[in-house]
C-alpha cells in the first residue's frame, strides 16, 4: 500500500504521542513558508555588528555596518541545498510536521510539542518518518516529485514535442 500512497500523493497516518493524525503532504506552495521559516531563524548581521559599533572608530563602524547590510541582503534567499538539508534536520523535519498538522489540526499542536515529540524519537523511527513525509508530499529521496501531477506535466510535454 505504501508504493500506491506514493505514486497518488495520499496523506499519511501516523501516532503522536499516542494520538492517531492525519498528516498531510507539502504542496509547492508550502515550500515558501519553509523558506521564511528558515530566514525567520537566521542571524541578523546587523544585530551581531551593533552592539560592538561604540568601541571602535567611526570609520571602521560605518564600514562594518555597511558590510552587515551587504550581507543582510545577500543572505535574503535560500539554496535549494539549504532547505533540503534543513528540512531534514530536526528543526526543519518538526517545522514541516507541525506545519502539515497545522493545516488540518489548527491550533491543536505547537512547534515547540512536535520538536519534543521528535527529539524522543530514535534514529530509526526518525528516517521512517522523513519517509513519510516525503511520502504524503509524493517525493522521491532525491526531491523529484512523483505525483499525479508531475506525470501530466510529462504527457503534456510529449504530447508538445510530437506536434
Amino acid at each position: 500500500m505504501e508504493a500506491l500512497a506514493r505514486v497518488t500523493a495520499a496523506p499519511v497516518t501516523l501516532s503522536i504521542n499516542g494520538r492517531d493524525v492525519i498528516l498531510d503532504g507539502l504542496g509547492a506552495k508550502d515550500f515558501g513558508a519553509i523558506e521564511q521559516e528558515i530566514l525567520r531563524l537566521r542571524k541578523d548581521p546587523l544585530a551581531v555588528v551593533a552592539p560592538h559599533l561604540a568601541a571602535i572608530p567611526e570609520a571602521l563602524a560605518e564600514k562594518l555596518l555597511n558590510r552587515a547590510y551587504k550581507d543582510a541582503k545577500a543572505e535574503n534567499r535560500v539554496t535549494p541545498e539549504e532547505a533540503r538539508e534543513w528540512i531534514d534536520g530536526l528543526t526543519g523535519l518538526s517545522f514541516c510536521f507541525w506545519y502539515c498538522l497545522e493545516k488540518r489540526y489548527p491550533g491543536e499542536f505547537s512547534k515547540a510539542a512536535i520538536f519534543e515529540w521528535l527529539e524522543g524519537v530514535d534514529e530509526e523511527e526518525l528516517e521512517r518518518l522523513k519517509a513519510l513525509r516525503d511520502q504524503a508530499a509524493a517525493i522521491d529521496t532525491a526531491g523529484n516529485s512523483t505525483g499525479p501531477a508531475q506525470r501530466r506535466r510529462r504527457r503534456a510535454k510529449r504530447r508538445r514535442r510530437r506536434k
